[in-house]
């Protein structure tokens, strides 16, 4: 389809004797969509403007994104968006799904996820499309102690290195992914011949992020749980997400020099394992709602982060 059609039109699929309407989500959705989100998170979604129907319009109309409903026979039954990566320009993520709960079982998700996939083929020409879990959803967390620690992913033009990293345990056999504390990445190369493969964490990639912890003598804390409170001043927090080369480290306040030790670390692992890794330091911070308890305050953390170009997975 054209820009046009996705913009103003709709595109209607019969599921047996129902009839289910994709078509552009707009400010009047808001509402219902903000007060979906709020019965499946509570106060648990990391992004406070989901709360408010304004601004949640103001954000997915905004450009660079593009949202997008679903209407079983004429009735609102969920919503998906997609948007781009300001860090890489040309990829583009998918999010904030939801499905009302009384229209599950329709595969009313996977209908929003296809007609994105294709809005970034036809209108925004992507080079890549991911999605994740992020895991200070108390929804995702379910998901992940029911399924593992996965992460899903989509590309068009190559594979990405989307990592989450849940422990130092790798499963090679996928057959245990269904365990907890396993992770994987799972991609879908949308050529002509789409295939699907799954594939686990890099090896370059795990010793890379035990060299650092090892060099500065600092203990990983990251459980299925997604986000943990840090014991000591010593502790880096939960997981490093590494999305089409970028990672994150989310750390305590541990000193001024922290940047500094890391980016040494960074620089020897550089040198000795990994030519094509460099790093990137912005100095900002994020608050995560803490996803043990729906009512607890959020935690402020510091944002490191690398970046990690053509790892090998």
């Amino acid at each position: 389809m054209d820009k046009e059609t996705y913009l103003t039109g709709t595109l209607e699929i019969r599921q047996g004797e129902n009839i289910i309407t994709l078509r552009r989500a707009g400010r009047g959705d808001m509402p219902a969509i903000s007060d979906a989100i709020y019965q499946e998170y509570g106060t648990t979604y990391y992004k406070d403007f989901v709360y408010d129907a304004d601004k949640l319009y103001a954000y997915l109309s905004s450009e660079g994104r593009f949202s997008a409903v679903a209407e079983l026979n004429g009735e609102l039954a969920g919503h998906m968006g997609t948007w781009e990566e300001k860090l890489f320009p040309g990829i583009w993520e998918m999010g904030m799904g939801i499905v009302f709960r009384q229209f599950r079982g329709h595969n009313i998700l996977a209908y929003l996820g296809k007609y994105l996939l294709a809005y970034n083929i036809d209108v925004s020409k992507a080079r890549g499309l991911m999605g994740h879990n992020v895991l200070t959803h108390s929804i995702s967390q379910k998901q992940s102690e029911q399924g593992g620690m996965v992460v899903n992913g989509f590309t068009l033009n190559f594979v990405p290195s989307d990592i989450l990293i849940s422990t130092f345990t790798r499963h090679k056999n996928p057959e245990t992914v269904n365990e907890k504390s396993s992770y994987c990445y799972h991609y879908a190369n949308l050529t002509p011949d789409t295939k699907e493969k799954t594939v686990y964490l890099a090896d370059e990639v795990t010793d890379c992020v035990q060299y650092i912890y090892n060099t500065q003598k600092l203990k990983l804390v990251c459980t299925s749980d997604g986000f943990a409170e840090p014991a000591d001043k010593s502790t880096l927090v939960c997981d490093i997400n590494t999305r089409f080369g970028y990672a994150a480290i989310q750390v305590p306040e541990i000193g001024s020099d922290f940047a500094e030790r890391c980016r040494k670390a960074l620089t020897s692992m550089k040198e000795k394992t990994l030519p094509p890794l460099t790093y990137h330091f912005p100095q900002t911070h994020r608050k995560h709602c803490s996803p043990t308890k729906k009512q607890r305050k959020p935690v402020s953390f510091s944002v490191l982060s690398f970046q990690i170009r053509n790892a090998a997975i």
